[in-house]
C-alpha cells in the first residue's frame, strides 16, 4: 500500500514538473513571438503594464491589458468549473481542465504558425491575430492555478 501511495505521489510531482515547464516554454514564446509580453507568469506583465503606462506607449498597454484580462478570466471560469466538479464528487475533472489546456495551447501553436518567420521582428500591436493568440494562452495558463484545484490536486505532504 505505501508503494502505491508513494508512486502516486511521485506522478504528482511529475506533473507538477510538467506544468512547470509547459508555463516556461510559453512564456519564452510569448516573449519572443507575440510582441515581448508574459503569458503564463502575471508578475512581470503587471512591471510591463506599469512602464509603459508611465512611456505613454498606447499599444504596450493593451497589449498587456489583453493578456491580464485572458489570465484572470480563465482563473476564475476554470476554478469554478474545477471547484463545481469537485462538490459534485467528480474524479476526473482535472483531466477535463488539462484537456482544455491543451486544446488552448494546440490552437494557439496552429494559428500561430501565421505569425512572422522572425521570432524577434517588432510587429504591430493593432495586429488582431496576436491579441486573440495572447488572450487564448493567457486564457489557459489562468486555467492552470485556481487555488482550489492545487489544494485538491497536491494532498499529500513531502517528506524533509
Amino acid at each position: 500500500m505505501a508503494k502505491k501511495q508513494q508512486t502516486a505521489e511521485l506522478a504528482k510531482v511529475g506533473v507538477a514538473v510538467a506544468l512547470t515547464f509547459i508555463a516556461g516554454y510559453v512564456d519564452a514564446v510569448g516573449w519572443l513571438s507575440l510582441n515581448r509580453v508574459f503569458i503564463a507568469q502575471m508578475s512581470g506583465n503587471m512591471v510591463l503594464l506599469a512602464v509603459h503606462l508611465v512611456a505613454g506607449e498606447d499599444g504596450h498597454v493593451w497589449l498587456q491589458v489583453d493578456t491580464i484580462v485572458g489570465f484572470f478570466v480563465g482563473l476564475v471560469i476554470s476554478g469554478s468549473v474545477i471547484e463545481i466538479g469537485m462538490r459534485q464528487h467528480m474524479r476526473c475533472i482535472f483531466v477535463v481542465a488539462l484537456v482544455v489546456e491543451f486544446l488552448m495551447l494546440a490552437a494557439f501553436a496552429i494559428a500561430g504558425s501565421a505569425l512572422p518567420p522572425s521570432p524577434f521582428a517588432e510587429q504591430d500591436h493593432s495586429d488582431w491575430l496576436t491579441y486573440v493568440l495572447v488572450a487564448v494562452v493567457a486564457f489557459a495558463m489562468g486555467g492552470r492555478i485556481p487555488r482550489c484545484a492545487w489544494r485538491e490536486f497536491f494532498r499529500f505532504s513531502p517528506r524533509i
